[in-house]
Order: C-alpha cells, then structure tokens, then sequence
C-alpha cells in the first residue's frame, strides 16, 4: 500500500487534531462495516479504528482524531506516522457483493492512497419494526383482512396477525441470508377464503430465506415458495 503521512509536517497534524477532535469522536456513531474483494472489516471504538485488510493479511490500528457529519454522512479519520485513514459512513441501503443481504450504512475506507467500498451497520435493523403485508405473490389482501408482521431485533421473533389468527415464529439472520422457524399460531376459526389467505401467508413466511428493500422502503421478503411485500405502520 501507498503511504500519506510522509510528509514533514505530518506530526504536526497528527497531534493538533487529537487534540481538538478526540472528545468528539467517544460519542460519535460507528457501525462495524465490511467488504469483499479484497476482504477487509472495520471497528471503531474507544477513540481507535481498527482496520483488518487483504482477508487479515494485514492489520492497523490507528488513533482516532476526529468525527464530522454532514448532509447524513459521518467521516471518521484517523492516523498515526505512515498511515492516514477516511472513513465514510452514509445511512444509504447498501447490499453485500457476496450475498446480497442488504445493511443500513454504504462504508468507503480511504486508507493510505487506496479505495476500499463495503457495507456497515446490522442487517436486522432494516427488518425491526411494525409492518403491513401489501402483497402475497404479488397479489393483494382480501378486502376488509390485515395481515401484520412485529420483528423484533432484541430477541429475534416475528409476529402479528396472519389474517384471522396471531402467530408468532423465531428468526435467524446471518451472512448467507434468513431463516424462519415454523410458525405458532392461535386457532380462531374464521370464513374460508380468510383462512386460506392466511395459510398462505404462514407458508411464505416459514419459506423465507432472504429479505430486501425496495427504492420506496418496501420490505420484501422472499424464497422457494414465493416472496410477500410489506409497508411499514404509520407511528400510533
């Protein structure tokens, strides 16, 4: 890699901003971010940015000297002697390269004269919250139904209601994309074509294995046995 920070007055720079920068960098927000090709992860914490690049090959860990945000991107930059780190994090879907799972922040590491671009922030983030199925198959509900869907981040449990009954199911989310427990439901009975559409929606559900958002914020959740679409609740 290139060097930055060779020139004379680079120490000069390098302990002014610690100075002026460092209290604000403890209470700013980092996501961990990562990227493929080559393979590299970032962390910052504890006024430090560590840096792991070529899949660990190689590893930094340089002060951190200041935080700014603007326009809803925060630039992290950090340095030491021989070493000159920018760090971009702007709260934009970004999906990964290997797998597609989408994440909350588009990351770009600037590191020594190099490129590096990559994803931030926890998946499960995207998912958490209150939602209402629009669509099953790319079709509508029935007129007058609801369908619902509750996800929780914390402990990783989806539930709602499925069009007559609550149901309630557990989650996993990892790099390769999601799994859905096979749902538990209540067992109210309601008219037929209700209780058809809900078995439907339970068995899209259990079959999940990715999700997505769409340009307008859709979640789309979607695998072997079709894929469902929701909007997010308006706030109570």
């Amino acid at each position: 890699m290139r060097h930055l920070l060779r020139s004379p007055d680079a120490r000069t720079v390098f302990a002014l901003a610690a100075a002026v920068g460092l209290a604000a960098c403890e209470n700013a927000p980092a996501p961990p971010a990562a990227g493929q090709e080559p393979g590299w992860s970032l962390a910052v914490g504890g006024g430090r940015l560590d840096l792991d690049l070529d899949y660990g090959g190689q590893s930094l860990n340089l002060p951190l000297l200041v935080a700014e945000q603007a326009g809803g991107v925060t630039r992290y930059r950090a340095a030491e002697p021989g070493h000159a780190a920018v760090v971009s994090a702007a709260r934009r879907v970004c999906r990964d390269t290997m797998s597609g799972v989408p994440h909350p922040f588009t990351v770009e590491v600037q590191i020594d004269g190099d490129r590096l671009a990559g994803c931030g922030g926890q998946p499960v983030s995207l998912l958490a919250g209150s939602w209402e199925v629009e669509q099953l198959d790319g079709g509508g509900l029935l007129a007058g139904s609801r369908i619902t869907l509750e996800v929780s981040a914390e402990d990783r449990r989806v539930s709602g209601l499925a069009s007559c009954n609550r149901f309630t199911a557990g989650f996993e989310l990892g790099g390769e994309g999601l799994t859905v427990a096979g749902p538990a439901s209540t067992r109210m009975a309601c008219a037929p074509e209700v209780m058809e559409q809900e078995e439907r929606f339970l068995h899209l559900l259990a079959g999940a294995r990715a999700f997505d958002l769409d340009s307008g914020g859709k979640l789309i959740l979607s695998g072997p046995a079709g894929r469902l679409t929701a909007r997010r609740a308006p706030a109570p």
